[in-house]
């Protein structure tokens, strides 16, 4: 008993001097919320072992690491000498579905010659995910060596590849000494690749990066260039630099504690192109522009809110299903309200048309999701049509309105139009059939002139 949990079973010892001194032990003990342990082994007269060790829903709190939370799953056979042991396991950490917030890995090891390796491992935590991690430790020298697939998600955002490194402690073990121990992941050093790079759907070809830990704080660096440097601090400090050359460029600061986010970010500059090729809205097209501004992020770090001003440059959006040319440019900043984003564009221009236009989206993750974009003319000028609805082409300029809401999976278009003059042809056999489920359609058509 301990003030993590309380365990009870029975266990046993046996000596015996037959064939020399032997030693043999097992045990079972068990108690509340599944957790378990037994063991059973024994000590030969020439020092070799052979033993098994299995524990189930084992407390991670009991080893006194505050980074370390929930249970794990260990079935352990040891092997060898004394002088000399071997090890092979698996292991299950936060088995089945873990609560929010805690890391969850499984995989098998085994450990000879100071050398602990962990084989064919999966590891998840927050949007991280590791498949298929080799990953070797020599824990005399602390050189570790790493391969595996890793990728990290975020809304849409999938930044994904093949991690292959390597790292080692930068100050030498033969400092430490009776009074000041050696503490090798104090100072280290991680220098590597990752290879077949991607960005969600842009392939980034091979990304080198690294890794420096001295003085209470990290360094992280990634690009030929160093293109991404992020600095982590004591007590969750973070400090992040993407470099102009990126599509998401900028400076932010700030922290990063329990779960929570908070962090200002400056001179942000987004390639809005590169934002909704990420979006895959279905319906919804940016030829180009970029937004520029400072944010204030909040939160939890799984949905955090958004709060600050970003102005456009040469922004134009293009609704091809129905819209014949591109709107803008809009030139009125865009708000970020907390769970929200919207701007409202009074006077853009789509050919001959003078167009009112606003933009709303909904937040998740930090990221505009179930976006809505209402276009309404200001003029008696019309606004070019084109477009195909159940078997109906329709080309021809109209007055009105048309509401578009979209997101990766979903399309709704909805509006109300006045088409003085166009051109319309119909396919017989298709007017019947009803629209897929991935786009619904409410159009009035006024009046038509065919």
């Amino acid at each position: 008993r301990d003030a993590t949990s309380t365990v009870s079973g029975k266990a046993g010892v046996t000596w015996l001097l037959q064939d020399g001194f032997q030693v043999e032990a097992s045990g079972q003990v068990s108690g509340t919320n599944g957790e378990s342990y037994g063991v059973d082994g024994r000590l030969g007269s020439d020092g070799s072992i052979v033993a098994r060790f299995v524990c189930t829903k084992a407390p991670l709190s009991r080893l006194g690491m505050p980074v370390l939370k929930g249970s794990v799953d260990l079935d352990a056979s040891l092997s060898g000498t004394l002088d000399s042991p071997s090890a092979g396991f698996s292991f299950s950490l936060n088995s089945g579905s873990p609560a929010e917030g805690l890391p969850s890995a499984a995989g098998s090891g085994a450990y000879a010659g100071s050398v602990l390796s962990f084989t064919d491992t999966r590891l998840r935590y927050a949007g991280f995910r590791g498949e298929g991690l080799d990953v070797s430790i020599d824990l005399e020298t602390y050189a570790i060596d790493l391969d595996g697939a890793v990728s990290y998600h975020l809304g849409p955002i999938v930044v994904s590849g093949v991690a292959s490194a390597s790292g080692k402690p930068t100050v030498p073990s033969a400092i430490g000494t009776a009074t000041e121990a050696w503490r090798p992941f104090e100072s280290y050093s991680v220098a590597g690749n990752l290879e077949d790079a991607a960005w969600t759907d842009t392939d980034l070809g091979t990304v080198p990066f690294s890794v420096i830990m001295a003085e209470a704080s990290t360094t992280i660096v990634a690009g030929d260039s160093g293109q991404v440097r992020v600095n982590l601090g004591s007590e969750g400090s973070i400090g992040v630099n993407l470099a102009r050359t990126l599509p998401l460029a900028g400076k932010a600061s700030g922290r990063i504690a329990d779960g929570n986010l908070s962090l200002d970010v400056s001179d942000a500059i987004l390639d809005m192109v590169f934002l909704f090729d990420m979006l895959k809205l279905p319906v919804i097209e940016v030829p180009s522009g970029t937004a520029q501004g400072s944010l204030r992020i909040r939160g939890s770090i799984a949905d955090p809110t958004v709060e600050g001003i970003v102005t456009l440059d040469n922004f134009f959006i293009r609704v091809p299903s129905f819209i014949d040319g591109s709107v803008g440019p809009l030139t009125e900043p865009v708000y970020f309200t907390g769970s929200t984003m919207e701007s409202n564009q009074p006077a853009v221009r789509c050919g001959d048309a003078t167009l009112l236009l606003s933009i709303e989206a909904a937040l998740n993750r930090g990221i505009p999701d179930d976006i809505r974009v209402l276009v309404r003319t200001a003029t008696k000028n019309t606004l070019p049509v084109s477009t195909s609805i159940l078997g109906m082409d329709i080309d021809g300029s109209a007055e009105g309105s048309l509401a578009v809401e979209a997101n990766r999976d979903r399309t709704r278009i909805t509006g109300d139009l006045f088409m003085p003059a166009g051109d319309i042809v119909l396919t017989t056999g298709v007017i019947r059939r009803k629209p897929s489920a991935e786009a619904a359609y409410d159009l009035s058509d006024r009046k038509s002139v065919v």
